[in-house]
């Protein structure tokens, strides 16, 4: 199980109540305010968060997790308000992102690029990758 705590991931690894309590319980550490958004899909976890108080443009940093090693693999920016949303793609290939302020950014993780930047004119409210052989983002 894996979820958000304030600015920290919580990975418990097993669902025996007994165990979690006594301490099986591991804790990715990589945020400076709370986190919004959260995504799994094999070996990758990613985490958005809140604007960061620390930052005069309120940047909402978004964090790959390689979940084998339990590290940060890259913290990637673009986005500000709050991180609502973060989508990889079923091969891994892509990672989506919205925020509250109508901002959806796609990278490449190959090279960690910018595919798409783009502010709509209100908040994205979902993102939903193809299953098919051809990649493609539908977001409403």
């Amino acid at each position: 199980m894996v979820y958000p705590v304030g600015g920290m991931v919580v990975m418990e690894k097993s669902d025996n109540a007994l165990q979690q309590a006594l301490g099986t319980q591991e804790y990715l550490r990589g945020h400076d305010e709370e986190i919004t958004a959260l995504d799994r899909n094999g070996r990758y976890l990613v985490t958005g968060q809140t604007g960061s108080r620390w930052s005069k443009t309120r940047e909402a940093p978004v964090v790959i997790w390689d979940l084998p090693s339990r590290q940060e693999k890259q913290r990637l920016s673009g986005l500000s308000g709050t991180v609502t949303q973060v989508l990889l793609s079923h091969d891994q290939k892509f990672l989506a992102a919205a925020s509250s302020e109508s901002q959806m950014v796609i990278w490449l993780l190959e090279d960690m690029s910018v595919v798409l930047h783009k502010k709509f004119e209100g908040e994205v409210k979902l993102l939903c990758w193809s299953k098919g052989k051809e990649q493609f983002l539908v977001s409403a």
